[in-house]
């Protein structure tokens, strides 16, 4: 959630020690302070995150924000060769998976998207991974999320509690100095902002797409009144059920309407899961976005884009130099892992005897955005001893990041967790 920037190796939150007294009242004053200032979720209970920012060495900082836009434009790139995005995913043998591409098809087939622009909301998870305590730690990606990426706005109010807890001197040897600047929320608003803008019409809305139950919605809700307050454009939150009984497309320009609006665009923080689709009307909503002159947040071909099968393939020797230059190549493959194909077609064998070999050194990870469903250890040893082929072909594999440990006060459920750092564990 939020983070240090630290000069040395020596990632000195790893000995931060707090009294039982110092973490009663952190625990206190982070509680109030989250209800009173919308760091929540649903029902009003506080988000569960650390009450320290964790530390991260400026040069792994620094290649992060580096990387962001070369991954935009990987994925931008990526996206136009139609071809090459159908090909990756043809035997992927996830009905989810291939429903998106069939959708893919279908808008290709009938001319390409209508959208004035495309937008993208896009957020890459790393971890610092340390192979040992006598090596710099380094940022390894874990994936990069395409569509609902959340927590712009609850991160943000992280690191301004942790700020506020600095400037009290309640977390103690930490300055504020020190804390990297955040600005999620501001810069997810000013995307959306001018994407709306380029849309056209001052009169339209902003649709986001979410499930009706969803749990996140302080998150959400951040952004709708951010973008009032800044730029007095209006969101407005439907489901893809709400969107396929009652929005539609004017036949000739094909705009969307739905309940007397005009849509500018449409905020996926939904649609990323079987769940969200039990029937076809979803399905039939998000064909008719797609359809629309909406701009699509995120379009189809950058929603397939996210897939586990579609970041082991850029690992693939000759694919990032298909779309990107020498020095972008270079940039992005500092922060790769080992990302193995399970697909017969690509010979696994080698790799799922390394992995029995030594599991603990390997996760499995399904195809499909959303989190979680990771397999490690003896799960995954019984995944790949168990499961056929063709459930095989639904994973891949990805060599284990081994982060520094450090000294972590997680707060979660009105209680204090507090995981121990190397010293302890020793």
């Amino acid at each position: 959630f939020s983070s240090l920037e630290q000069e040395q190796k020596v990632l000195t939150m790893s000995v931060l020690k707090l009294e039982d007294s110092e973490i009663k009242r952190l625990q206190a004053e982070s509680a109030e302070w989250c209800r009173y200032n919308g760091l929540v979720m649903r029902e009003g209970q506080v988000a569960s995150l650390t009450l320290t920012p964790g530390s991260v060495p400026k040069s792994c900082v620094k290649l992060a924000q580096d990387l962001a836009p070369a991954f935009n434009k990987l994925i931008h790139k990526i996206c136009g060769d139609i071809e090459f995005l159908l090909k990756v995913h043809e035997n992927v043998p996830d009905d989810f998976t291939q429903r998106l591409a069939k959708i893919v098809k279908i808008i290709d087939e009938e001319g390409g998207d209508p959208q004035k622009a495309q937008l993208g909301i896009f957020r890459s998870d790393y971890m610092l991974h340390e192979s040992s305590s006598n090596d710099e730690p380094k940022i390894q990606q874990v994936e990069i999320n395409t569509i609902s990426a959340s927590f712009a706005s609850l991160s943000f109010f992280t690191h301004n509690l942790h700020r506020y807890l600095i400037e009290r001197k309640w977390i103690p040897g930490i300055s504020v100095d020190q804390l990297v600047a955040h600005q999620s929320l501001d810069r997810v608003c000013s995307g959306l902002y001018e994407a709306y803008t380029l849309y056209g019409n001052k009169d339209a809305v902003i649709v986001m797409v979410v499930d009706p139950n969803e749990n996140n919605t302080s998150d959400q809700k951040h952004i709708e009144y951010y973008l009032w307050n800044k730029y007095k454009v209006p969101m407005v939150r439907k489901s893809l059920t709400d969107i396929g009984e009652r929005a539609s497309l004017n036949p000739t320009t094909k705009a969307c309407t739905i309940d007397g609006s005009e849509v500018a665009i449409f905020y996926l923080r939904a649609g990323y899961t079987p769940s969200d689709h039990p029937t076809e009307l979803q399905w039939e909503a998000r064909l008719l976005m797609e359809r629309s002159l909406a701009i699509v947040c995120p379009n189809i071909r950058y929603h397939l884009c996210g897939t586990k099968k579609m970041q082991q393939v850029w690992a693939i020797p000759g694919i990032l130099e298909k779309y990107l230059t020498p020095e972008e190549c270079k940039l992005l493959r500092e922060s790769f892992v080992g990302l193995y194909s399970l697909d017969p077609k690509d010979n696994p064998q080698e790799i799922i005897s390394k992995v029995l070999a030594h599991p603990a050194d390997y996760v499995m990870k399904p195809q499909r955005e959303g989190g979680g469903n990771l397999l490690y250890k003896e799960n995954m040893v019984e995944a790949l001893t168990t499961m056929d082929d063709e459930e095989k072909s639904a994973y891949i594999i990805m060599d284990r990041i081994l982060p520094p440990a450090e000294t972590t006060y997680f707060f979660t459920k009105g209680v204090v967790n507090v995981l121990p750092g190397k010293e302890e564990e020793k």
